[in-house]
């Protein structure tokens, strides 16, 4: 059994499946899920339907014929409602957690388990390493840059410190583009006010963190918390789209 430890980012070779039928997330499995997601569309062109848990357990398992199921949870209890609900039909599971319940192998079904820590070097170990398997199968000029990003990361960290040199992100609300929500959950635990797009308070302080796609979103609400008169700082985090909600993962999360 794989099992990606949280002592430091390690990228693992393994085959993951090309065409899964669902991905479904967690909080904490938002981050490794996402990647996979949109590896699989932006270098495979594939389109995944991917749900939370709460929306494929109440509105997709108990009406659909199911196939390959790919779960990236992490909460204990969470593991145990996908196994319930995938127990008694034909679909085949791949669950990506931290810590199987005891007795879960006892309870049968078509079911392969990879195991992650829970912290960020257990989260961005897996997601990597996901994106090292999908950039294998396609290799053009981009899948060749992420690859090369993979097998080095003797300058990432200094990359990385450099980004925002200065800039206390507990002072504000930070606020997530929509490329980078998947590190949400990590930002979250180590205790940052963590908004995005859809749900931040144009009234107080922000550190704004997007990347190069998203930039006009961004600037659009860049120059609306300034209107206002409160302080905006922003942080362009200018990498692969692929691999930034990763790299801030690895910068601010837990």
């Amino acid at each position: 059994m794989l099992h990606f430890t949280g002592e430091r980012i390690v990228v693992e070779k393994f085959d993951i499946e090309t065409k899964p039928d669902y991905i479904v997330y967690d909080d904490a499995g938002y981050l490794p899920a996402s990647t996979y997601a949109r590896g699989l569309s932006s270098l495979l062109f594939f389109a995944p339907r991917i749900y939370t848990i709460h929306e494929f357990i109440y509105t997709i398992a108990p009406y659909c014929d199911l196939g390959k199921v790919m779960a990236f949870v992490g909460e204990e209890e969470n593991v145990v409602r996908i196994t319930d609900t995938l127990r008694y039909t034909e679909a085949s599971l791949h669950l990506f957690t931290q810590k199987l319940p005891q007795g879960l192998e006892k309870k049968g079904g078509d079911v392969s388990v990879t195991l992650f820590d829970g912290n960020k070097y257990g989260s961005i170990s897996l997601a990597f390493s996901i994106l090292a398997s999908l950039s294998r199968f396609q290799r053009n000029p981009r899948t060749e840059r992420i690859l090369d990003q993979l097998s080095d990361f003797s300058d990432l960290q200094s990359w990385l410190d450099s980004l925002g040199r200065g800039i206390d992100p507990s002072r504000y609300q930070v606020i997530l583009s929509p490329i980078m929500e998947p590190a949400s959950f990590h930002l979250k635990k180590a205790g940052l006010n963590v908004k995005t797009i859809a749900n931040y308070n144009i009234l107080i302080n922000s550190l704004i963190i997007y990347n190069g796609s998203d930039m006009m979103t961004m600037r659009r609400v860049i120059t609306m918390t300034s209107s206002k008169g409160v302080e905006a700082k922003e942080i362009l985090l200018d990498s692969d789209p692929l691999l930034a909600p990763s790299y801030l993962t690895l910068k601010m999360g837990a």
